[in-house]
């Protein structure tokens, strides 16, 4: 494996480092092309050699390389702008200016993306009328299909309490999100969207602790869509400060991988349809997950439910701190049980295994400097 001199790396050193390591398509005209992207920094010239100049990249480079190299291959993204933000999420350096951009230019795509979709199934439906009143009702459409699907395609399990809500929580929830604003009563309603959660009816009967009827209203889609609908986001990015996208960026691991981890590990205790643990299970590594992550966490910095983000945050970070150091000790408690003759269920034993190997690959990295 290739060592960088002190002051840096070469291309040449980039080049056998990123092939030893398991990278042998990338040429030195790829490495140009990230550079100009911004994707890897550019050689400095660091001295002279007699007369010839000798540039270097600084040390850090190579750790930089891989982890791209990495994402390309993991997540089949090559748009230089979701790259960006994915290499800044896990904890590399990159001028907060430039993270904005980015960010205001994958959110502009995910808007195009919508309108695309939304135009393509007007012309399929031959939806005719206003434009506003064929806009939406393609956008009920389009939740109606997606509440549909089923499979791996699924995007929220069928749950009993979402029988008859389960269409209009998702026609609401498309609204919302691409309109700004609430739906009409006859499109769906913060009612339709607890029952598709789960919140409800659990959250009126079930105690929490000594609590009961913990959850006794619907959700407020209005304030929903003021902080969390797409025009929402944008305008969090468009305004966001350097502080702001740091919080983000150390909130993100705490929201996206810790979440998913307290689901799995809560789910055998809750038959994972316990106050909306089926979402909490679904925070994955979509296209546009972590782009809209970031930018809904700037936005609820600047609402009064600020304080209630920060003590989630921290929350959510001591279990997934906690969480990683118990599943890397979870074959060993395993084995013990045997040797000590405790009985495991099979299935609990089964479950637990699908944790370890669901979350070890992300075990030992946090996802962004403290």
């Amino acid at each position: 494996m290739s060592v960088p001199e002190p002051d840096g790396w070469s291309s040449e050193q980039l080049l056998d480092h990123a092939h030893a390591n398991g990278y042998p398509a990338v040429t030195e005209r790829q490495l140009e092309t990230w550079r100009h992207q911004q994707l890897l920094p550019r050689p400095q010239r660091v001295r002279q050699a007699g007369r010839t100049p000798i540039w270097l990249s600084r040390p850090d480079t190579g750790a930089q390389l891989l982890r791209l190299c990495q994402l390309r291959r993991q997540r089949a993204i090559s748009d230089p702008h979701r790259l960006r933000l994915l290499l800044w999420l896990s904890g590399i350096e990159l001028p907060a200016a430039l993270v904005q951009a980015s960010l205001q230019a994958v959110l502009a795509q995910l808007a195009a993306d919508l309108d695309k979709g939304i135009t393509a199934t007007a012309r399929q439906h031959g939806l005719h009328g206003a434009p506003e009143q064929v806009r939406r009702r393609a956008l009920t459409l389009l939740g109606e299909q997606a509440a549909g699907q089923r499979g791996v395609n699924t995007v929220l399990p069928r749950l009993p309490s979402a029988r008859g809500h389960r269409n209009r929580a998702f026609s609401a929830l498309f609204c919302l999100f691409v309109e700004g604003e609430a739906p009409p009563a006859e499109i769906g309603t913060g009612a339709d969207v607890d029952r598709l959660l789960g919140l409800l009816p659990r959250g009126r009967h079930d105690p929490v602790g000594d609590i009961r009827g913990w959850c006794d209203s619907h959700l407020d889609l209005d304030y929903i869509a003021q902080v969390a609908s797409l025009p929402a986001l944008r305008a969090a990015a468009e305004t966001a400060t350097e502080e702001d996208l740091r919080y983000a960026r150390r909130a993100a691991a705490p929201l996206t991988r810790g979440l998913a981890f307290l689901s799995s590990l809560a789910a055998g205790f809750y038959r994972d349809k316990y106050a909306g643990l089926t979402l909490l299970g679904h925070t994955g590594q979509g296209v546009y997950t972590e782009p809209c992550l970031v930018a809904l966490v700037v936005s609820l910095r600047h609402t009064p439910a600020a304080d209630n983000l920060d003590s989630l945050v921290e929350t959510l970070d001591r279990v997934w701190t906690r969480g990683r150091e118990q599943v890397n000790q979870l074959p060993l408690v395993l084995a013990k049980a045997a040797e000590r003759g405790t009985r495991v269920a099979p299935h609990e034993i089964a479950r637990l295994r699908s944790v370890i190997q669901q979350f070890k690959p992300s075990l030992s990295h946090r996802g962004g400097p403290r």
